[in-house]
């Protein structure tokens, strides 16, 4: 007996095929990364998926300590910056990121939501904005850190993530500084242009929603707009 096309539609959308399994949410602050990140988690639940979501800064020792300056607003020079998030960077690799990779790599309902990546040390970190530079500091990273599938880069204006940090809180981190995102949305941009295929730009003006819709569009993934369409 066929199957109804109900019954066929349904079973589509509760369990999509998706091909990327570790992916990155990447952009400055302000940009909705850990806003789209549970978004997208909770897409992945309702069908079916384990979505396990990790972050760096971490709260292991080094990310605790880097989070204490950010809160604190006492300022961290370039070399201790990187040499911090380094730290941070390679015990979450060692103690969570493998071992995940290796359960989500072998169980194919299980993916890898992740904040911040060593993207972000490229972005943050570097003193200029030539390619040969943030290449540098990319391949000293990846020494050690395994690569995602994919960069989901949320691109918004510095003005408009410098809106809605303000109205998140009061104090003002050295990370979110006009001019410091400034030079990390411009590396930013100039990273995405030399590895076209693995950082894809999302455009994150909007409300949360269009911006989640625009994320499933990219990943290939039906909306939830057209999951309400076929309830009906």
């Amino acid at each position: 007996m066929a199957t109804p096309q109900l019954l066929r539609g349904a079973t589509d959308y509760e369990n999509p095929r998706i091909r990327q399994r570790y992916i990155a949410f990447e952009g400055i602050d302000g940009s909705g990364k850990s806003t789209q990140l549970d978004l997208l988690r909770g897409y992945l639940r309702r069908r079916f998926y384990t979505a396990i979501g990790l972050e760096e800064p971490t709260y292991g020792r080094w990310g605790r300590e880097i989070r204490k300056h950010i809160e604190t607003g006492r300022p961290l020079s370039v070399e201790r910056q990187q040499r911090m998030f380094t730290l941070d960077r390679r015990q979450h690799v060692k103690e969570k990121l493998r071992p995940l990779l290796r359960l989500v790599r072998e169980s194919p309902t299980f993916l890898i939501l992740q904040d911040r990546t060593y993207l972000s040390a490229a972005a943050y970190q570097a003193t200029g904005f030539s390619r040969e530079e943030l290449r540098t500091l990319i391949a000293a990273q990846t020494e050690f850190a395994p690569e995602p599938d994919i960069f989901i880069l949320l691109d918004l204006s510095v003005d408009v993530a410098m809106g809605r940090l303000h109205c998140l809180k009061v104090s003002t981190s050295q990370f979110e500084r006009k001019d410091i995102l400034e030079a990390a949305k411009r590396r930013y941009r100039i990273l995405a242009d030399m590895v076209p295929r693995k950082i894809r730009i999302i455009n994150a003006n909007g409300t949360p929603q269009q911006v989640h819709t625009r994320i499933l569009r990219m990943l290939g993934l039906p909306s939830a707009s057209r999951e309400r369409g076929i309830a009906k």
